[in-house]
This record gives C-alpha cells, sequence and structure tokens, in this order.
C-alpha cells in the first residue's frame, strides 16, 4: 500500500470508556493544539484513509492506571463515510466484530467493547467482519484480516515530562508487526501527535519545541496499526488492526 495514501487527519473514535479509565486511577506530523479541559484524553485514534468509502477498526487497548496497574480491552469502531465526509455517516445495517455486535450511533457510525478484557490475547490472531449491508446504500461484506494485529509493549518512558528539554517516548520492546505508528503527547490544552511510517522501533523524540506551552495532567499514547484493502461493488474499504497503549503523564 503506498504511503502517500494516507490522509493527514484522523478519526478519533467515540470511546467514553477510555477517557474513564485514564480519569480513575518516515515522516513526522507537527502540532495539533486542541483545546480541552485537564486531564487531555483524545481517546482512541483510529486511521483515516484517502480515497477511502468506509473505515472499519478492530483495537486493542491497554492503559497503564496509577495504582489500579495495566488495564486491557477490545473494541470495534468504523462506518462507511457519506461521500468524502468522515464524519458522516451511511447505515449498513447490522455490523459483528468476531461475532459481537456494534451498536449504532446517532450519526450512523458503529462501536463495540469488550471492557473486560482483550479478546484476542496475545496470539496475534485476525479479526472476522460480517457486515449485513443496507440495501443499494450499502453492499453486504464478509472479510477476515490476514495480518493479525501489532505487537506494542507497555510505555516505561517517565510519568514525570519535563518540557524545558527533548522527551523521548520509550517502549519496553520493539513493535512488532505496524505499517505505522502514531505517537500522541497531551496535557492541559496542548497536544502533540507524530506518525511514523513503517516503524517497528521502540524509542520516539518529542522536541521541547514541540511541547511549548504544555502543562499539567495528561497521557502518552502510542497507536501502532496495519491495514488491508477490500473492494465491494463501487466501495473502497479499509480494515485496520490497531494496538494502542496510553500511559497517565504529568507535564511540567
Amino acid at each position: 500500500m503506498n504511503k502517500k495514501t494516507i490522509a493527514g487527519k484522523f478519526l478519533i473514535a467515540c470511546m467514553a470508556m477510555s477517557v474513564a479509565f485514564t480519569s480513575c486511577k518516515k515522516k513526522d506530523g507537527g502540532d495539533d493544539p486542541t483545546p480541552t479541559p485537564t486531564p487531555t484524553t483524545p481517546g482512541t485514534p483510529t486511521p483515516n484513509f484517502e480515497g477511502a468509502t468506509g473505515v472499519w477498526a478492530a483495537v486493542i487497548t491497554t492503559t497503564t492506571i496509577p495504582i489500579i496497574g495495566v488495564k486491557e480491552m477490545s473494541m470495534g469502531t468504523g462506518g462507511y463515510f457519506v461521500g468524502t465526509s468522515t464524519s458522516t455517516f451511511r447505515d449498513a445495517g447490522s455490523v459483528k466484530l468476531d461475532d459481537n455486535v456494534l451498536t449504532k450511533q446517532s450519526n450512523n457510525s458503529y462501536l463495540w467493547s469488550n471492557v473486560s478484557n482483550n479478546i484476542w490475547g496475545t496470539n496475534n490472531t485476525q479479526a472476522d467482519w460480517v457486515i449485513a449491508g443496507n440495501g443499494t446504500v450499502v453492499p453486504a461484506l464478509t472479510y477476515t484480516t490476514t495480518k493479525g494485529f501489532p505487537v506494542v509493549a507497555e510505555i516505561n518512558s517517565s510519568a514525570t515530562v519535563a518540557t524545558a528539554n527533548d522527551y523521548t517516548v520509550t517502549l519496553m520492546s520493539n513493535i512488532f508487526n505496524a505499517d505505522s505508528v502514531l505517537v500522541i503527547l497531551s496535557a492541559g490544552s496542548k497536544t502533540v501527535s507524530k506518525t511514523y511510517y513503517g516503524s517497528n522501533a521502540n524509542n520516539f523524540v518529542i522536541t521541547s519545541a514541540e511541547m511549548a506551552g504544555m502543562s499539567g495532567s495528561g497521557i502518552i499514547q502510542v497507536a501502532a496499526y496495519n491495514w488491508e484493502q477490500n473492494a465491494a461493488g463501487t466501495e473502497n474499504i479499509y480494515f485496520v488492526n490497531e494496538k494502542v497503549v496510553t500511559k497517565t503523564i504529568t507535564a511540567q
């Protein structure tokens, strides 16, 4: 897949569970200031693809929470776009991910989550999608991914981010089986996001200049993902397998 087809923007999935967990407890992108309350919790990021008419993502999330420890869960999200919009969607009928029914949202996007555990385990398994479709609006489609999920270790860099110096986000081991990696550092009203194409590294540098004005409670997220493209009639659909690791931090 040509990396040039990756759009320079991201879908932020409607995953309130991710916010709840954090509150209880080869090209670089630029800064993306987003005014939000402290602590900042951007949610679970999934990629958007230029020219796509639909994107479906199976997501494993691992969050390190103070006192509680490590919490892992599984999610499914996605939808068929209306025209070139990535925020309004078409009704796709019933949608299942590994026999789990996704709930249709008010904007016709879909969401399912298992807050108890990761249903895909650690065996790099595939995701099975069954989309019933909706007559001539959306065709029916059954698809099983072949790449499996990326493997991403826990974040072990410091929970205290000194913004006057460059900060290195480090993982306990190298990433495996990812087409791209999105790294997000967010605190207060400031968010820095950087995308690395084809990366399997375990460390990512965020400069002091990129963190200028950042302070307060927040999070680090490393989202590694791969994708597969499928055509159904006139539809151009992408299926994403994603692993996101999150750690709470304090920027000062």
